[in-house]
């Protein structure tokens, strides 16, 4: 499926009220209102029974991808910091162990916006990026082990222990996606539904295809949302590397 941009989500909820509304109209003229309305009543018991089923679940799933998603991005901007600060942290280290340091994190930061990026977006990982951060982890052991206070090289793996959580936190939440039988089961009471719309006996002709039509372009578009959601590093709300872009600009050091 591809990535759930503005340009895929409009036309999708646009096309699927109008056939909707379409289909309501055919199903009008075909069987007539009095067949309709003597549907009616069962029809809005199933419909309301589905309605309370489908809102309990999708409230549920919305819930689920709605925290991972918020995980992801706290876990973006916590590992950008922990990285930040091991850069601070070295401005007490000699210039030349200092702009090694920097020089590291810097190589991570890219690998992350070059290679790692475009991994999350096929639900992978990057082996660069992953030894890209060993790198830095091995640089500052190297360039503290001579340090009198070992409280530095103390506080800066720490640091970098806390950047390593936050990564695992942002790759597993970045792959982890709404189990299929849950799909399974939110399309199938939306389409319950979206039939049970099509008994309903409503005297004005154009109301009941603006009800159809609105009703099923509303499903369609939470459904999508949802997807969207579920996939935090591709489509309309994706999350951008914005926060390692800055931590590359803040990392490059002055001749």
């Amino acid at each position: 499926m591809p990535p759930m941009t503005y340009s895929v989500i409009i036309p999708i909820v646009f096309v699927a009220g109008l056939l909707g509304g379409t289909l309501s109209w055919l199903i009008r003229r075909a069987v007539g209102l009095d067949v309709l309305r003597r549907h009616h009543e069962v029809g809005s018991a199933v419909f309301q029974q589905l309605g309370v089923v489908f809102a309990v679940l999708l409230a549920f799933v919305f819930n689920q991808v709605w925290s991972e998603y918020n995980a992801v991005a706290e876990a973006i901007q916590q590992e950008c910091a922990s990285l930040h600060a091991v850069g601070m942290m070295a401005e007490s280290l000699p210039d030349a162990a200092r702009r090694r340091i920097d020089a590291t994190i810097e190589a991570y930061g890219r690998a992350v916006v070059a290679e790692e990026w475009p991994a999350m977006q096929r639900n992978e990982r990057s082996l660069a990026a992953a030894g890209r951060l060993v790198q830095v982890w091995r640089m500052v052991v190297q360039e503290t082990r001579a340090e009198a206070d070992s409280s530095v090289q103390g506080q800066m793996l720490t640091m970098l222990s806390h950047a390593y959580q936050m990564r695992e936190t942002r790759l597993v939440e970045a792959t982890s996606d709404v189990p299929v039988l849950l799909w399974v089961v939110l399309l199938t009471l939306a389409v319950a539904m979206t039939s049970s719309m099509f008994s309903f006996g409503i005297e004005y002709l154009w109301s009941q295809i603006g009800f159809t039509a609105v009703f099923i372009g509303c499903i369609v578009f939470s459904l999508l949302l949802v997807y969207a959601l579920d996939q935090p590093f591709q489509g309309a709300v994706s999350i951008s590397p914005a926060g390692f872009e800055r931590l590359v600009d803040t990392m490059i050091a002055p001749d």
